[in-house]
């Protein structure tokens, strides 16, 4: 999707590029969830991730409750799975799992992953499937200067005289962090199954 006006934002590619362009979207606004909301912004539709519902940009919702994942045992949860580094994930190493506070996920360094899933409480959350893609990003990802807009559109105070660093982090536009030059990736997996772009969730 095309570059927001908060600087926050993925080519659909399974990363999230974080060089905000707005005091909206930086510093300590600079989180999974403004990202999300963002997404749903651009592809018209989704964007929500609260504690008990996840509605996908573009994409399907699935709420505490209401929705089950077939042929999986259990009741499932919204829950962010987080590896500090892509090597991280790729080796296997279990992640953080945040089931509440999603507002205070926020970008903080390069290379975070992230995958957002509806699922059972204690089921293996798989990393996005462009993990390895974040490992092989080089230092220029920035953003065209005439993709820069010329004012911020968000709620707040804004700041457009001077872009921050590249930030970028590996995402999975389908239930898809950091500031100055950071790459993340966030996954989201329908159907108890992992896409890439930040969520997991499972129908």
């Amino acid at each position: 999707m095309a570059p927001q006006n908060g600087g926050i934002h993925s080519h659909g590619d399974g990363l999230v590029h974080v060089h905000p362009f707005a005091t909206a979207r930086s510093g300590e606004n600079a989180t999974l969830v403004s990202w999300w909301q963002d997404a749903g912004e651009a592809l018209g539709s989704g964007g929500v991730l609260d504690e008990d519902r996840i509605e996908i940009p573009a994409g399907g919702t699935f709420e505490e409750g209401e929705d089950t994942c077939e042929g999986v045992d259990g009741d499932p949860i919204v829950q962010v799975a987080v590896w500090e580094n892509a090597q991280a994930a790729l080796d296997g190493d279990d992640p953080d799992l945040v089931t509440e506070g999603f507002d205070d996920i926020r970008f903080l360094t390069d290379g975070q992953v992230y995958t957002i899933a509806f699922v059972p409480e204690g089921t293996e959350i798989p990393a996005p499937a462009s993990t390895p893609d974040l490992a092989n990003v080089g230092s220029d990802l920035g953003v065209p200067e005439d993709s820069v807009p010329d004012e911020a559109d968000f709620d707040g105070d804004t700041d457009t005289s001077e872009p921050t660093a590249d930030d970028t982090t590996a995402d999975d536009p389908t239930t898809d962090d950091t500031t100055a030059d950071d790459t993340t990736t966030d996954e989201s997996t329908p159907e108890d199954t992992t896409e890439t772009t930040e969520a997991d969730a499972g129908p």
